[in-house]
Protein backbone atom coordinates (compact mmCIF):
# COMPACT_ATOMS: atom_id res chain seq x y z
CA UNK A 1 0.00 0.00 0.00
CA UNK A 2 2.80 2.45 0.81
CA UNK A 3 4.21 2.15 -2.13
CA UNK A 4 0.82 2.83 -4.12
CA UNK A 5 0.60 5.71 -2.29
CA UNK A 6 4.38 6.83 -3.20
CA UNK A 7 3.72 6.28 -7.02
CA UNK A 8 0.36 8.00 -6.58
CA UNK A 9 1.61 11.22 -4.77
CA UNK A 10 4.86 10.87 -7.55
CA UNK A 11 2.45 11.01 -10.26
CA UNK A 12 0.37 14.31 -9.37
CA UNK A 13 3.75 16.07 -8.65
CA UNK A 14 4.99 15.29 -12.13
CA UNK A 15 1.25 15.94 -13.90
CA UNK A 16 1.79 19.03 -11.91
CA UNK A 17 4.83 20.58 -14.34
CA UNK A 18 1.58 20.39 -17.31
CA UNK A 19 -0.09 23.93 -17.20
CA UNK A 20 -3.28 22.08 -17.77
CA UNK A 21 -3.05 20.74 -14.25
CA UNK A 22 -3.56 22.18 -10.52
CA UNK A 23 -2.36 21.28 -6.83
CA UNK A 24 -4.73 20.60 -3.76
CA UNK A 25 -3.53 20.64 -0.40
CA UNK A 26 -6.13 20.48 2.71
CA UNK A 27 -7.66 19.00 5.42
CA UNK A 28 -11.15 17.46 6.37
CA UNK A 29 -12.39 17.14 9.64
CA UNK A 30 -9.18 18.15 11.59
CA UNK A 31 -8.35 14.57 11.06
CA UNK A 32 -7.59 13.50 7.90
CA UNK A 33 -5.32 16.07 5.11
CA UNK A 34 -5.16 15.29 1.78
CA UNK A 35 -3.07 16.27 -1.13
CA UNK A 36 -4.14 16.03 -4.90
CA UNK A 37 -4.23 17.08 -8.75
CA UNK A 38 -6.72 18.12 -10.68
CA UNK A 39 -7.10 18.33 -14.40
CA UNK A 40 -8.78 21.23 -16.51
CA UNK A 41 -10.85 21.86 -13.07
CA UNK A 42 -12.67 19.08 -14.22
CA UNK A 43 -11.05 15.84 -13.41
CA UNK A 44 -8.97 15.09 -10.09
CA UNK A 45 -7.18 12.54 -7.94
CA UNK A 46 -6.66 13.23 -3.63
CA UNK A 47 -4.87 10.78 -1.71
CA UNK A 48 -6.26 11.43 2.07
CA UNK A 49 -4.13 10.62 5.16
CA UNK A 50 -5.38 10.21 9.18
CA UNK A 51 -3.51 13.08 11.20
CA UNK A 52 -0.97 11.11 13.46
CA UNK A 53 -3.01 11.05 16.62
CA UNK A 54 -2.21 7.25 17.27
CA UNK A 55 0.40 4.65 16.92
CA UNK A 56 1.56 4.75 13.01
CA UNK A 57 -0.33 1.09 12.14
CA UNK A 58 -3.61 2.97 13.21
CA UNK A 59 -3.24 5.83 10.34
CA UNK A 60 -6.13 5.61 7.71
CA UNK A 61 -5.17 6.35 3.91
CA UNK A 62 -7.59 6.83 1.33
CA UNK A 63 -7.54 7.33 -2.79
CA UNK A 64 -10.13 9.66 -4.21
CA UNK A 65 -10.77 9.95 -7.91
CA UNK A 66 -13.20 12.72 -8.90
CA UNK A 67 -15.41 14.59 -11.90
CA UNK A 68 -16.55 18.16 -11.39
CA UNK A 69 -19.71 19.02 -13.66
CA UNK A 70 -21.44 22.12 -13.73
CA UNK A 71 -24.84 22.22 -15.63
CA UNK A 72 -26.04 26.25 -16.97
CA UNK A 73 -25.19 28.78 -14.69
CA UNK A 74 -26.39 27.59 -11.49
CA UNK A 75 -26.14 23.88 -10.80
CA UNK A 76 -22.39 22.34 -9.99
CA UNK A 77 -21.56 19.11 -8.34
CA UNK A 78 -19.18 16.68 -7.99
CA UNK A 79 -19.00 12.69 -8.63
CA UNK A 80 -16.56 11.23 -6.68
CA UNK A 81 -15.70 7.38 -5.77
CA UNK A 82 -13.33 6.47 -2.66
CA UNK A 83 -11.48 3.32 -1.18
CA UNK A 84 -9.17 3.44 1.94
CA UNK A 85 -8.33 1.39 4.75
CA UNK A 86 -6.30 1.39 8.17
CA UNK A 87 -2.58 0.51 7.60
CA UNK A 88 -2.84 -2.38 9.94
CA UNK A 89 -6.13 -3.50 7.95
CA UNK A 90 -7.96 -4.07 10.92
CA UNK A 91 -11.15 -2.24 8.54
CA UNK A 92 -11.40 -0.73 5.19
CA UNK A 93 -14.40 0.89 3.13
CA UNK A 94 -15.90 2.51 -0.09
CA UNK A 95 -18.07 4.07 -1.72
CA UNK A 96 -19.48 6.78 -3.74
CA UNK A 97 -20.50 10.27 -3.51
CA UNK A 98 -22.42 13.10 -5.36
CA UNK A 99 -22.06 16.63 -3.94
CA UNK A 100 -24.71 19.40 -5.68
CA UNK A 101 -24.92 22.81 -5.15
CA UNK A 102 -27.45 25.20 -6.90
CA UNK A 103 -26.80 28.87 -6.83
CA UNK A 104 -29.58 30.72 -8.12
CA UNK A 105 -28.29 33.98 -7.14
CA UNK A 106 -24.96 34.93 -5.61
CA UNK A 107 -25.96 35.64 -2.11
CA UNK A 108 -28.27 32.59 -1.68
CA UNK A 109 -26.93 28.65 -2.42
CA UNK A 110 -28.66 25.45 -1.42
CA UNK A 111 -26.24 22.63 -1.37
CA UNK A 112 -26.30 18.75 -0.83
CA UNK A 113 -24.46 15.50 -0.45
CA UNK A 114 -25.35 12.11 -0.84
CA UNK A 115 -23.14 9.25 -0.28
CA UNK A 116 -23.89 5.40 -0.50
CA UNK A 117 -20.68 3.37 1.18
CA UNK A 118 -19.99 -0.15 2.34
CA UNK A 119 -17.55 -0.10 5.91
CA UNK A 120 -15.93 -4.09 6.67
CA UNK A 121 -17.53 -3.06 10.28
CA UNK A 122 -21.14 -1.06 10.14
CA UNK A 123 -21.35 -2.71 6.46
CA UNK A 124 -23.95 -0.58 4.34
CA UNK A 125 -24.81 3.25 5.01
CA UNK A 126 -26.12 5.95 3.23
CA UNK A 127 -24.48 9.27 4.34
CA UNK A 128 -26.37 12.76 3.45
CA UNK A 129 -25.93 16.25 4.31
CA UNK A 130 -28.10 19.43 3.16
CA UNK A 131 -27.54 22.54 3.65
CA UNK A 132 -28.42 26.44 2.92
CA UNK A 133 -25.54 29.28 2.17
CA UNK A 134 -25.40 32.91 1.77
CA UNK A 135 -22.77 35.18 0.98
CA UNK A 136 -23.10 38.25 3.03
CA UNK A 137 -19.90 39.48 1.13
CA UNK A 138 -17.65 38.33 -1.56
CA UNK A 139 -15.74 36.37 0.52
CA UNK A 140 -17.79 35.46 3.70
CA UNK A 141 -20.32 33.44 4.00
CA UNK A 142 -22.73 31.45 6.45
CA UNK A 143 -24.12 27.99 6.26
CA UNK A 144 -26.50 26.08 8.15
CA UNK A 145 -28.07 22.80 8.15
CA UNK A 146 -28.30 18.95 8.40
CA UNK A 147 -25.91 15.86 8.24
CA UNK A 148 -25.35 12.13 9.37
CA UNK A 149 -22.11 12.26 7.17
CA UNK A 150 -19.31 10.51 9.58
CA UNK A 151 -16.93 12.99 10.95
CA UNK A 152 -15.42 9.52 12.46
CA UNK A 153 -16.39 6.46 10.85
CA UNK A 154 -20.40 6.18 12.31
CA UNK A 155 -22.58 8.12 11.06
CA UNK A 156 -24.36 10.72 13.53
CA UNK A 157 -27.41 12.70 12.80
CA UNK A 158 -26.30 16.37 13.60
CA UNK A 159 -27.45 19.98 12.79
CA UNK A 160 -24.79 21.76 11.23
CA UNK A 161 -23.73 25.89 11.05
CA UNK A 162 -20.45 27.87 10.57
CA UNK A 163 -19.19 30.19 8.33
CA UNK A 164 -17.24 29.68 4.61
CA UNK A 165 -14.21 32.43 4.22
CA UNK A 166 -12.94 32.66 1.01
CA UNK A 167 -9.49 34.49 -0.35
CA UNK A 168 -7.72 33.60 -3.56
CA UNK A 169 -6.83 30.59 -3.28
CA UNK A 170 -7.87 28.95 0.01
CA UNK A 171 -11.31 28.34 1.06
CA UNK A 172 -11.88 27.70 4.75
CA UNK A 173 -15.08 26.00 6.45
CA UNK A 174 -15.12 25.97 10.04
CA UNK A 175 -18.22 24.38 11.53
CA UNK A 176 -20.23 23.55 14.80
CA UNK A 177 -22.33 20.52 15.10
CA UNK A 178 -24.53 19.40 17.59
CA UNK A 179 -26.67 16.08 17.95
CA UNK A 180 -30.38 16.13 16.60
CA UNK A 181 -30.91 13.93 19.81
CA UNK A 182 -30.48 17.23 21.95
CA UNK A 183 -27.24 16.62 23.84
CA UNK A 184 -25.73 19.96 23.69
CA UNK A 185 -22.84 18.52 25.87
CA UNK A 186 -21.70 17.13 22.66
CA UNK A 187 -21.17 20.14 20.48
CA UNK A 188 -17.99 19.91 18.14
CA UNK A 189 -16.08 21.72 16.01
CA UNK A 190 -14.37 20.89 12.84
CA UNK A 191 -12.44 22.54 10.56
CA UNK A 192 -12.38 22.02 6.44
CA UNK A 193 -9.93 23.82 4.38
CA UNK A 194 -8.67 23.45 0.78
CA UNK A 195 -6.02 25.43 -1.25
CA UNK A 196 -5.70 25.25 -4.71
CA UNK A 197 -2.89 26.70 -6.50
CA UNK A 198 -4.94 27.71 -9.50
Amino acid sequence: MKKVIAVLLFLMVSAYADSGFSFLLGMRNNHYAFIGAEYASKIGLAVENSVFTQGVEKQYVRVCPYYRWTLGNSVSGVYSLFSGMRYDQEYYDFGARLDLLWSPSQYFQVGGTFMPYYDSFFENTVGYKAYVQSFILEEVGLFAGVKNLPDFRAVERRYIGGLVLKSGHIMVRPELSTPMNGDTHLIRASVFFIYNSK
